[in-house]
């Protein structure tokens, strides 16, 4: 990785091989952009896989899903308690409690 990273060094180079800095300059662009395209792909793709998992459950064991939400809710929007079906095509849900407890960063 170091390699490219000298490769794509642009600001020192002199001005006989302004040629050279151009391209590379042209070359991280496409970097970038491409970087950018795979991250915006991955998304998409990831949000597709979960529709999928939605749409044909029966076919995903250990899928389970949120299908409400019950009480007031928060400043995140989350309400105070959630109902969760544990597996497709079963006639009862699990009930969830918000804790006031998070997990990460509060920003």
């Amino acid at each position: 990785m170091l390699d490219i990273v000298e490769q794509l060094r642009i600001d020192e180079m002199p001005e006989d091989r302004q040629w050279e800095r151009e391209a590379r300059i042209l070359m991280h662009r496409l970097l970038n952009d491409a970087a950018e395209e795979i991250e915006r792909l991955r998304t998409k793709c990831n949000s597709q896989s979960m529709i999928l998992r939605r749409l044909d459950a029966e076919k995903f064991p250990g899928t389970y899903f949120i299908h409400g939400g019950l009480g007031e809710t928060d400043a995140n929007g989350m309400p105070e308690k959630l109902m969760v079906v544990p597996a497709y095509g079963v006639d009862f849900s699990y009930i969830y409690q918000r804790t006031e407890k998070t997990i990460g960063p509060e920003w």
